[in-house]
């Protein structure tokens, strides 16, 4: 096949290139030509990401163009943990989940990341009163609200203001220094929120041991990742068993590499757990006597378990105020950091009946 025969799909893309090349040599000066190819960067990047947002879009209006069941706890499925996708979106589990913390059904991770953690609380049997929770790096995130709206004691923490590297949380409003800051008022009163929740100042890498075997349960939202390498996120996994009664249940979400089983982000503001690692940890959790619920590493088929939301990320300024306004948004399941593409991953463990001391060799 000669290119002249080549089919338009081939050739008009080629054609772009050419000209593309074309405009670029006429342009007098190297610098002139880079900045030209940061324009046209920054153009598609835009257009990929409209795109993206008129699919989601489409597929919110399809939904609420269908009729949707009436509205009740979620039945007694199977426990899931494993990777955020599309089809999670689509369930009434999720939809039950967005109607408690009082927000709409959107196409983002977090969000994703808090319905799943109230979820796997709800079949854990957690969600009820006598329960006494621990949550670290609760920022300020709905969940504590909403937690002591269903009765269960909580101890919110967060790393101490004084500590440096809680400045660049606080100017993104992700820190919390105090217990006013985590009060939702269209979730749960002041009266019962401040009967139900303390406030504590806890560095995740270093719990201190008054706190051990005090909790029924424990949870964190995409913070172990943030500790500073994968040794330190995993260590932490490992030692918020510490802090639970025998049996008690550890509910974690974290960033998991979908580019890579091998090469990965292992240090820095931010690292990016791959397949192994995980399953390396299950293996030396289960092998000390704990119950780690299998992973699925199924990352879905639909379009936007496909779509990579890059740079500028439009929902940050917003993120944290979603149970107290809902907002609709460009869909976010999975994002670029650095070279790899990235999503959240859940995991739930249940504590030995018998555990005392936790080892972790990861």
């Amino acid at each position: 096949m000669t290119p002249s025969t080549w089919p338009e799909p081939i050739k008009r893309p080629l054609r772009y290139l050419r000209n593309l090349a074309r405009s670029l040599r006429q342009l007098p000066t190297l610098s002139d030509r880079l900045t030209r190819l940061e324009q046209l960067a920054s153009l598609l990047t835009h257009n990929v990401k409209i795109s993206a947002y008129y699919q989601a879009d489409a597929e919110v209006d399809r939904r609420q163009a269908s009729p949707l069941k009436p509205l009740s706890p979620p039945d007694a499925s199977q426990l899931y943990a494993g990777l955020c996708r599309y089809q999670d979106f689509t369930t009434d589990w999720y939809r039950y989940w967005c109607h408690q913390l009082q927000t709409r059904v959107i196409f983002h991770r977090k969000q994703w990341e808090w319905g799943w953690i109230l979820n796997a609380m709800y079949h854990s049997d957690r969600l009820r009163p006598g329960v006494w929770a621990i949550g670290f790096g609760s920022g300020r995130e709905p969940l504590p609200s909403l937690l002591c709206r269903y009765g269960v004691r909580v101890l919110a923490t967060d790393l101490d203001a004084e500590n440096p590297n809680a400045a660049a949380w606080s100017v993104s409003q992700q820190h919390a220094a105090s217990l006013a800051q985590l009060h939702y008022s269209n979730l749960v009163s002041r009266e019962v929120f401040e009967a139900q929740c303390q406030f504590r100042a806890v560095d995740m890498n270093q719990i201190p041991a008054d706190l051990y075997q005090q909790f029924d349960l424990c949870w964190s939202s995409c913070a172990l990742e943030h500790l500073g390498t994968l040794e330190r996120g995993l260590q932490f996994i490992c030692h918020s068993l510490a802090v639970l009664k025998p049996g008690g249940v550890a509910i974690h979400t974290t960033e998991f590499n979908l580019s890579s089983n091998g090469e990965t982000l292992v240090e820095g503001g931010t690292v990016l757990y791959r397949q192994c690692d995980l399953e390396q940890l299950a293996q030396e959790l289960t092998q000390q006597g704990h119950r780690v619920i299998p992973l699925s590493f199924d990352a879905g088929d639909c379009f936007l378990d496909g779509y990579v939301d890059v740079p500028p990320y439009s929902l940050d300024a917003f993120l944290w105020d979603v149970a107290r306004d809902g907002f609709t948004s460009m869909p976010h399941l999975r994002l670029a950091i650095a070279n790899y593409a990235a999503t959240s991953i859940g995991l739930v463990i249940f504590k030995a009946d018998a555990s005392e001391t936790i080892h972790c060799e990861t």
